[in-house]
């Protein structure tokens, strides 16, 4: 793992709760955590493949982890000391002339409207530019994700444009807001975002 994140920890809110890397916890937790917000973040979310829910799905997602976590993503988990309560995707990351990113991200329902997953991005972004060495961050939210697009703004991103059609959620072709965040921005940030 060539990243660092912070072990002790991030956020106001709730002192136990922990930035950890995904390739570290258990699959039942994993599974656990995506059972819990299945409903609450089906309006938010792509359906899930088949097999989501079981062990060997995660088994074989993890060898394909292994070889990319720290280098070309950075896949982590906001957990307490029992459970996974969010996750946080920076992946498919693209080198040469572009340096790009892309962010995806949930929290538990229990956690949302409190702080913590702007809590958590402002912790990771640092790892993104200065360890992992990427130009941009990329991340797209549905016009009616208000909750995402306040995360997004108090994280420095700027709304970039429109992709219509983006990806299939919820069993129809969803618009996303495009937002991004380069170094330059995240350096000397909008006073507007802070």
């Amino acid at each position: 793992m060539n990243s660092k994140i912070p072990t002790s920890s991030f956020c106001s809110y709730d002192s136990a709760l922990k930035i950890d890397f995904l390739i570290n916890q258990k699959i039942p937790k994993i599974i656990t955590y995506y059972q819990e917000v299945r409903d609450a973040h089906k309006r938010w979310s792509p359906e899930p493949p088949a097999g989501f829910y079981e062990e060997h799905y995660w088994i074989e997602r993890f060898k394909s982890f292994e070889d990319l976590n720290g280098v070309n993503e950075l896949r982590v988990v906001i957990r307490d000391n029992l459970k996974i309560l969010g996750l946080i995707n920076f992946g498919n990351g693209e080198r040469g002339c572009f340096q790009n990113i892309r962010l995806g991200y949930g929290i538990h329902p229990s956690l949302e409207g409190k702080g913590v997953m702007t809590s958590a991005l402002k912790v990771l972004v640092p790892v993104i530019f200065e360890d992992l060495k990427f130009h941009r961050v990329e991340a797209n939210y549905i016009p009616e994700n208000v909750a995402s697009c306040r995360v997004l703004e108090k994280c420095g991103f700027k709304k970039i444009g429109i992709s219509t059609n983006y990806l299939k959620i919820n069993g129809k072709w969803q618009d996303h807001i495009m937002t991004a965040l380069t170094v330059e921005n995240w350096r000397t940030p909008d006073p507007m975002y802070k």
